[in-house]
């Protein structure tokens, strides 16, 4: 039993390790980074991620349809993080897969399920992930955010799904019961070493159809 323990304990720090490799911008803005563009007190990293991954269906006896079978494509992410000299950050973050995906079905929003209900058909990775500029200075008491991004509803809303071993969020914060993005404005401070963090903000409400 403390074997099995054991390696389930490794498996997912494991698992929580590899997947932490997928981050584009895993240690946030820094200006020593080589693999970026640089002007003076002016920087901007360029970063992205291609996963995939194989799909197996274990099959009742009498069954052999294995059409289903095979790799899918996960995730194909272009990101551009920069900060000006006057401690403006801005961030562009798009799913290449996702907008591919949206135009080959017309860029419906909203598809209808059998209960006549609409339902967006992939809320939690939209095309646009990030669209927003920030100030990060300290000439105002508090952080300042203005565009597209994650709300700060909760950590594990927060956290990205490719952090995850299954590359989703539970029905809890993944999108089902709220929007995980929305445009508007946000106003943050940290206290106590970051050990307290205080959000404020005004969106939209409309979540990921914004656009």
């Amino acid at each position: 039993m403390k074997q099995i323990l054991f390696s389930a304990l490794f498996f997912i720090a494991f698992v929580n390790y590899s997947f932490s490799q997928f981050s584009e911008f895993r240690n946030g803005l820094d200006s020593r980074q080589d693999s970026m563009f640089k002007s003076g007190n002016s920087f901007m990293q360029i970063a992205g991620r291609i996963s995939a991954f194989y799909g197996y269906r274990v099959l009742k006896p009498g069954y052999t349809d294995l059409k289903h079978d095979g790799f899918y494509p996960q995730d194909c992410d272009l990101d551009i993080l920069g900060k000006t000299k006057q401690d403006f950050v801005y961030e562009i973050h798009v799913s290449l897969l996702d907008i591919v995906s949206a135009a080959a079905v017309g860029n419906t929003p909203n598809l209808q399920t059998q209960n006549n209900t609409f339902v967006n058909p992939n809320s939690e990775n939209p095309g646009i992930k990030a669209a927003y500029i920030s100030y990060e200075g300290d000439k105002v008491p508090f952080h300042i955010k203005l565009g597209y991004d994650k709300l700060p509803y909760s950590q594990g809303s927060m956290s990205d799904n490719y952090n995850t071993p299954f590359w989703t969020h539970p029905i809890l914060f993944g999108g089902d019961l709220f929007s995980r993005r929305d445009m508007g404005l946000t106003l943050s401070k940290s206290l106590w070493k970051q050990r307290v963090n205080i959000y404020g903000g005004m969106y939209s409400g409309v979540g990921e159809n914004f656009f």
